[in-house]
């Protein structure tokens, strides 16, 4: 698995698709000790519901079925060295981070800004809208307020930003592409799930 995810992280240019072929209810057998490895039944259940032994299978993990939970020993010093690791990553990393916020105060001041959870000023009364228009419509005019007034806004469409009109965001601002992410607007294709990792990492990483 690090090998996959050191490969993953080298490739610069282009995605990396990782498979993982995995082994269902791994190491789960049932009373007699017979394997319970790669049944269905355990998808979605306890493995007792399924027909596997739960003290059975924790013994068989090399572990101990009156303590499940306990935690090994060697899994405590690999934590522990972990641990220190990114102490080390951390410290080197706030030394960066003055460094640079020192070389760089306004753009330090405006990353504050951005990760200080507020929003400019908007009066919402000001923003034209038709009357009787779809709801997209409407929600383009906002768009494109939003393009203007906030600067660490992304917004993405599958695609479709002349039909789901997000376009009212991307006509005052521009896409990524490659090589250049000072855009604002991600297409994304027919994709919903890239899009729900994209968000979920950007979550993750307070972007």
């Amino acid at each position: 698995i690090r090998e996959a995810l050191v490969a993953a992280d080298s490739e610069t240019e282009r995605p990396t698709l990782i498979i993982g072929r995995t082994v269902m209810a791994k190491g789960a057998v049932a009373a007699d000790g017979t394997s319970f490895e790669d049944k269905v039944s355990t998808h979605g259940q306890p493995l007792s519901a399924a027909g596997a032994d739960l003290a059975a299978t924790v013994k068989n993990l090399g572990g101990n079925p009156d303590d499940p939970f306990a935690v090994f020993d060697e899994s405590r010093e690999v934590f522990a060295e972990r641990r220190e690791q990114l102490r080390e990553w951390a410290a080197r990393q706030a030394a960066v981070e003055k460094s640079w916020r020192s070389e760089h105060k306004d753009l330090a001041r405006k990353l504050d800004d951005y990760f200080s959870g507020k929003l400019p000023e908007i009066d919402y009364k000001t923003i034209e809208v038709k009357p009787d228009v779809a709801t997209r419509a409407a929600s383009a005019a906002v768009l494109g307020v939003y393009a203007e007034k906030v600067g660490n806004m992304i917004v993405s469409s599958a695609d479709l930003s002349n039909s789901d009109k997000t376009d009212g965001f991307l006509k005052k601002t521009k896409p990524f592409v490659k090589g250049d992410f000072s855009g604002q607007f991600l297409q994304a294709g027919v994709s919903e799930l890239t899009m729900a990792c994209v968000m979920n990492g950007m979550a993750c990483t307070a972007a």
